[in-house]
Formats: structure tokens, sequence, C-alpha cells
């Protein structure tokens, strides 16, 4: 039954016992014998080392008889949470994003400077200037990642985790993530 699972894709000890009510196959193979899902679990929870053997008999048994070659290499992968929060990653569109609302920003502080200019408010003034440094500074370090995305070709860049990426992981949700891929 649990070769029958094995070549079959069917691992559930629930998923077995129902193939072994439906399946005329595996009905043939155990002379009608229908197992409860809990004695096929507890099977394969006492037994493991057996089965294991079985296993490597039954794969050395088909590379043997030439019903498998070995050849063909499986490649699986798995997404895992990186320690780069969504903030610190970014693509073209976020960082133009981000430059356009300094320049807005920027341009209201401008107008405000005008503004005061003509009712003479100095405090206000200063306040907004430290304003106008802060968001130049902001601006400078998003262009400087704009220049270092571009020098990448990647299509995003993290500051935090370099090699981790916006990846969609489940439906709709983007989390940053490496891809990681085994053979």
């Amino acid at each position: 039954m649990y070769l029958y699972g094995y070549l079959n894709g069917l691992r559930s000890s629930r998923k077995l016992q129902k193939e072994c009510v439906r399946n005329i196959e595996l009905q043939w193979l155990l002379c009608a014998i229908v197992p409860n899902y809990h004695s096929i679990s507890d099977f394969r929870k006492d037994n493991p080392s057996g089965l294991k053997k079985l296993f490597k008999l039954f794969v050395t048994f088909l590379k043997e008889a030439d019903l498998i070659g070995g050849d063909i290499i499986a490649i699986d992968g798995t997404k895992s949470r990186a320690h780069n929060s969504k903030k610190a990653n970014f693509n073209q569109k976020k960082i133009e994003k981000h430059l356009a609302y300094i320049e807005e920003r920027t341009q209201e502080y401008l107008d405000e400077i005008a503004k005061n200019d003509q009712n003479e408010n100095a405090i206000v003034v200063t306040k907004i200037q430290e304003k106008i440094a802060r968001l130049k500074k902001n601006k400078i370090r998003y262009e400087l990642l704009e220049e270092k995305l571009q020098a990448s070709g990647e299509p995003q860049i993290s500051t935090t985790d370099e090699d981790s990426r916006a990846l969609l992981v489940q439906g709709a949700v983007v989390e940053i993530s490496y891809n990681i891929q085994a053979a």
C-alpha cells in the first residue's frame, strides 16, 4: 500500500484509506482489506526505518530493471522570509514616486517661504528651511539608490538584505524574501 501511495503521489493516511475503498488495484493488492487511516498512520510512525529500507530497495529494483534512469534532477523552490522590510525594498517606480513627493513638498515649502516673506514671519521660515534641508538629504539618498538600481541591472534593490526580493508568497501577498532552490 505504501509503494502504491509512493508511485501515485499519495502521502496522506486519509487519502490512502480512501484509495483502499475506491481503487480496484489497491483492493486486489490488499485482498479487500481496508485499514483505518489511523492504523496506516501508526504503522508509518512505528516503522520508519523499515519503510525507508523498503523505498531504497524499491528504487534500486527500478534502476536495475531499467524502469528509471536516475538522470533527471528535480528542482524545487521555496520562499524564505528575509530580514528586510518592504520599506527598505525599492524599484524604479517606488523611487520615482518618492522623488516626485520630495519635489512636491519642496515646492510647497518654497511657496510658504515666499508667502512668509511678504508677512515677514522669520520663525516659520527657519522651520521650513530645516524641512527643505531634510528633503534635499532624502532626495540625494533616493538619487543614489536610483543610480545603484540602474547600475545593477536588477528590477529592484533592497537596502538591508541585498539578495532579497519582493516575491509573491501566497496569492496576492508580497513579502521580501529569498527564493531558495533545491535540486
